[in-house]
């Protein structure tokens, strides 16, 4: 049961960067809240103003699709090795890429008019520390089997 619970946010999770890496790869142009935050739509932008940003945008989602793919491969790994260090792995590179995804839509939300999805990425973080929480019991689990 451990296992079920610990997959299934860790897959959330890396479901969730899975889908915002590939909005921020495939998107022709920003977000709606990009457009609240510089209070100007994208046809207003010059064309060297789009191209940097659609830069910074494929830069970040290359980094989720990246943590994504590795936390979700690790705890398939996990699931049938019970090795101690991966939940740990797991934890951190998510949790990095999200506590920064954090940051930044706080600092702008707090300092624009814009609402970027601050809440998702807090999600992601509390996924993650569910799934750490139950990889831990599941080796405790496994140890008690006799394994």
């Amino acid at each position: 049961m451990n296992t079920r619970v610990a997959s299934f946010a860790t897959f959330l999770a890396s479901g969730i960067l899975i889908v915002f890496g590939g909005i921020y790869l495939f998107k022709s142009s920003f977000m709606p809240y990009h457009a609240e935050t510089i209070g100007q739509q994208w046809s207003d932008l010059d064309a060297n103003m789009q191209f940097m940003i659609l830069a910074l945008m494929r830069a970040v989602s290359g980094g989720f699709l990246a943590v994504a793919i590795t936390i979700a491969w690790l705890q398939v790994i996990f699931n049938e090795t019970y090795h101690r260090w991966i939940p740990v792995i797991i934890f951190w590179a998510g949790a990095i890429v999200s506590g920064a995804s954090i940051y930044a839509t706080l600092l702008v939300r707090l300092n624009t008019d814009g609402n970027p999805p601050t809440a998702l990425a807090m999600t992601g973080i509390g996924l993650l520390f569910i799934g750490y929480a139950f990889n831990k019991r599941s080796i405790a689990d496994h140890k008690k089997k006799g394994n």
